[in-house]
Parts: C-alpha cells; sequence; structure tokens
C-alpha cells in the first residue's frame, strides 16, 4: 500500500468515527439504573385519541375500548333528560304493566315551566343512565316532584302547610297523611302541590283561556277528595250555573281560598260564620245579612228541600207517578214481545 493509500483510508475512518458521535449525542439516554414510565391521565379527565390511520390492507391492532353506561350532562336545560323521553316508544314494566315515560315536550314549551329545566322539579334525579333510584325507590318520585314547587312558591307553601291540606298534619290531628275521620274527605291522602297543579302542562297565569280551563276544573280538582262537597255544590247562583259553565261563577277555591283552605268550624277559615260577609264581597260589592242565610243553600240546597214538607210530597208523588209509568211500560214492553 502506498503511502497515498494509507492517508485516503485514514481519513475515511476519521469521518465514520466523527459521524458515528454526531447521531449518538441526539439520542436521549435513560440511565439504567432509571426505568422508563408512562404516566396515564388521571381518571377524571377524559381524553380523545384520534388513532393513527390503519395501512390499506393491514388490520388495526388497536385494543377494544370499554365505555361506561353512566354518562352525564350539564343541567342548566332540558336536553339532557328529552334526548330518552322526548321518545314515545319509551317505557318501563311497573307492576306487570307496560308505563310510558313519553314526555309531550310541545306541551312542556307552553307551559309555566318551559325554562325551568327537569332536575329544578325531579330533584332527586340526576342526568345519569340507568336512573338507580327509580328502581330502588319505586313511585316516589312522583312525590317528590309534586312536591319540588316549594323551592320556587315559598309563601303558597306556608299557607299550603299550614292548611288542612297539611302532609304533616295539623296540631292536634293523630295523622297527617289521610283525612281526619270528620273532615269532608275522610280516609284520603293528603294533597301534594301536584295534585291539584298537574306536572307538564301547567299554564301561564296570563293565558286567559288556560286560566277559563283551570276555572271551570274545580269539581274534577277538588271533587277527586270531597266527593260530598262537590256533589252538594247545587244552589242555583252558584253550584248549578257552575256546573252549566258560567264564567263568572265561583269555583270551590273563590270561596274556600286556594293554598290556606282550613274547616268551615275554623275561625280562620274563609267560609266561617264570621269571615263569610268578607268572602262574599269578592262578588258581591254590597252583601247583607241574607247572604249569610243564603250561603247555608250553597251546599245544603238539597238537604233544606227535603226538611220542606210540601216539596217532600211533591217529590213523593212524582216518584209514584214515575214508578207507576215504569210498571206500565215494562207491561207493554212484555206484551210486544
Amino acid at each position: 500500500m502506498t503511502l497515498r493509500h494509507a492517508f485516503v483510508v485514514a481519513l475515511l475512518a476519521a469521518a465514520l468515527v466523527l459521524s458515528a458521535t454526531a447521531y449518538a449525542s441526539t439520542q436521549t439516554a435513560v440511565p439504567s439504573s432509571t426505568p422508563a414510565t408512562i404516566t396515564a391521565p388521571a381518571p377524571s379527565t377524559p381524553v380523545t385519541a384520534s388513532p393513527s390511520p390503519t395501512p390499506k390492507g393491514k388490520p388495526s391492532k388497536t385494543a377494544p375500548t370499554t365505555y361506561d353506561l353512566t354518562w352525564t350532562l350539564p343541567t342548566a336545560g332540558q336536553s339532557g333528560c328529552t334526548v330518552c323521553h322526548s321518545d314515545k316508544d319509551l317505557v318501563r314494566v311497573q307492576g306487570g304493566q307496560i308505563v310510558s315515560l313519553f314526555v309531550n315536550t310541545e306541551i312542556l314549551k307552553d307551559s309555566a315551566h318551559k325554562s325551568v329545566p327537569c332536575s329544578g322539579c325531579h330533584i332527586d334525579f340526576a342526568y345519569k343512565t340507568p336512573h338507580a333510584n327509580v328502581t330502588q325507590k319505586g313511585d316516589e318520585w312522583r312525590a317528590v316532584a309534586k312536591a319540588s314547587c316549594k323551592n320556587c312558591h315559598a309563601q303558597a307553601f306556608t299557607d299550603y302547610s299550614s292548611s288542612s291540606h297539611s302532609p304533616s298534619g295539623l296540631p292536634g290531628e293523630s295523622t297527617g297523611t289521610v283525612g281526619a275521620p270528620g273532615s269532608s274527605a275522610p280516609g284520603m291522602p293528603k294533597p301534594l302541590c301536584g295534585d291539584c297543579h298537574g306536572g307538564h302542562s301547567i299554564p301561564t297565569s296570563n293565558n286567559v283561556e288556560a286560566r277559563q280551563v283551570v276555572h271551570l276544573s274545580g269539581l274534577e280538582m277538588c271533587g277527586k277528595c270531597h266527593t260530598q262537597g262537590s256533589g252538594s255544590f247545587a244552589d242555583y247562583y252558584h253550584g248549578a250555573a257552575y256546573k252549566m259553565s258560567a264564567a263568572d261563577a265561583p269555583a270551590c277555591w273563590d270561596c274556600h281560598s286556594t293554598h290556606y283552605v282550613l274547616a268551615s268550624d275554623n275561625r280562620e277559615s274563609t267560609v266561617h260564620k264570621d269571615k263569610i260577609i268578607d268572602t262574599c264581597k269578592k262578588c258581591h260589592p254590597d252583601p247583607r245579612d241574607g247572604y249569610v242565610s243564603y250561603g247555608k243553600l250553597v251546599h245544603g240546597k238539597q238537604a233544606v228541600l227535603d226538611e220542606n214538607p210540601v216539596y217532600s210530597a211533591v217529590k213523593s208523588a212524582q216518584g209514584a207517578v214515575s214508578s207507576a209509568f215504569g210498571r206500565i211500560k215494562a207491561l207493554f214492553t212484555r206484551g210486544g214481545s
């Protein structure tokens, strides 16, 4: 080998050594005593990873993902609940029967609570699935929703809680869950707000047409429990006119009050003998003593008539004539057959 050739070989060797040193300096060495670790994100922090594109013709080797069925949505609106409950086919089996869980959002949009989130009334529900409390507590969620009005309507709830309808009972009552034996609705469960006012379709107070519908719903609303009172509401100027849908005839609450309803023998009651004049003034500008005496007919018209001997005689005669016609009709019917 000539001197020139030896010089070229030395240059090439030096170049290889320099290249190897430069490459090694760009790598981060991990000391053998410190194992390399990858820190996973905290469980509460959702991570969305964009998978690398899979080359054509090669199967993906990405591990399968397990999804938690419990999910949450913001509680600032109704969107979370209506994702499922706006479906007309949403049902559940309860007591061997299929019960619909559909909520008509069109009715809800026209109600007084159209801007209230569902959790504003269904306070025991969170925006998650499945609703564990439904399976654990049965229908208790209905009672919670019916009584949740107190969170916004504080004064109405205070009056209601102090009235004969109080679910906790009044002083001296042995129980607050059912009507007292001597009440006008003995044995009936004490009503909650929703039992009278309804749920999703509660109208706004400025809806004149809806107010009229509510005004004429007294016998249905109160008569569910007070069957005797609704049946005897039959005097000519109040009950009979109301049952004929007269707009100016009083509903139950026009005389008995709305939330602070008390028995007639309670001195605070709006229909107590000492306060009935003030109650009549709401419709009659100048009520006189005659109004008080007539007040006994509002629910007692039939009883007063039955005590009248002339009326009793006429009623008895009408019954006899009706019975005779019935027998004659039966004879002709049998003869014709």
